[in-house]
């Protein structure tokens, strides 16, 4: 007898989690619907949006940017204790170059050269005599 009593109990668990079950798949369908809704709410709103401030403002104009290539990388130079100092921008896409007439200084972040200044301005025409201050 004991038996039958406990499956009876079975069976009556059961059924409450399938009903709780079907509750929570109806509720998380519910919420899905939902979500659906202010999602394609959203969307509307943001090209409408557009649409709006297209009739306000008119197409907007595409940004132009400068090509990086055409400017040219300033070098500045100054002289001490019968080195040419080299600094700026432009070392580093003049470094094989400069590296032939001195040596990088780390501790500066310049190019010491042994070099004269006929020659300097030979090979980097565009370098700019700045005094050390």
């Amino acid at each position: 007898m004991e038996k039958n009593t406990l499956n009876v109990s079975f069976d009556i668990e059961t059924d409450l989690f399938d009903q709780i079950n079907n509750k929570l798949n109806t509720i998380v369908d519910k919420i899905d619907n939902l979500e659906k809704t202010y999602v394609s709410l959203n969307t509307n709103l943001i090209e409408q949006n557009i649409k709006m401030s297209l009739l306000l403002h008119g197409k907007l104009e595409e940004p132009h940017f400068e090509e990086s290539t055409d400017k040219v990388k300033e070098l500045y130079y100054y002289s001490s204790n019968d080195l040419i100092i080299v600094y700026g921008p432009g070392t580093f896409d003049n470094k094989t170059e400069l590296s032939k007439y001195g040596s990088w200084n780390n501790n500066n972040k310049t190019w010491d050269l042994v070099i004269s200044n006929e020659t300097l301005l030979e090979k980097f025409p565009f370098i700019i005599f700045k005094s050390k201050e």
